[in-house]
């Protein structure tokens, strides 16, 4: 997945710059592509075409500076043409747009609430029931919770568990039912 480095906006438009550096890090490649467009073509959902407003590689997107055939053979590993194109796009990075990075964050709160959910329970009934969901993601907004898009659920379930019990009474589940 793309990372988010705030840069790669075009002013021409709106469209996305995706970079590919160099292994010495001192020579970048870049291609203007449409918004929203590279995540899809990594899952494989578009095609090259769609992905890509022109089939042009450049060491400077914004300057329309091209690449020589030199530069495209030292970063891609010696391709050239549509399969550079396709390199830069799978390994590449890239800003992401809001949707996506919604997206990203909103799929992290899920796994992190259902991951309470399932292996946590409420302690004061006799019987160990687990919180309800809607309860737990209640907790999370009362916390002001910020899920980060780039991190791992697991390390961020980590850091809420230690303060979740302040607001929410838990006890892990028992493996042995």
């Amino acid at each position: 997945m793309g990372k988010n480095n705030g840069k790669g906006k075009s002013a021409r438009g709106g469209n996305v710059i995706c970079k590919l550096k160099s292994a010495n890090g001192k020579l970048t490649l870049e291609i203007i592509c449409n918004p929203g467009k590279i995540t899809p073509y990594r899952e494989g959902k578009i095609g090259l075409g769609e992905a890509v407003v022109a089939e042009e590689i450049f060491t400077n997107a914004s300057k329309f500076q091209k690449a020589k055939e030199a530069e495209i053979n030292l970063v891609t590993g010696g391709l050239s043409g549509r399969a550079a194109l396709e390199a830069i796009l799978k390994r590449g990075t890239f800003p992401l747009t809001r949707d996506e990075l919604n997206s990203m964050c909103l799929q992290k709160r899920t796994e992190i609430v259902n991951h309470i959910h399932t292996r946590y329970h409420d302690p004061r009934p006799n019987i160990p029931l687990p919180h309800p969901i809607s309860r737990i993601e209640n907790v999370l907004e009362t916390m002001k919770v910020r899920i980060d898009p780039n991190e791992s659920a697991e390390w961020q379930l980590k850091r809420i568990l230690k303060t979740l019990p302040e607001y929410l009474p838990i006890k892990p589940l028992d493996t042995e039912l």
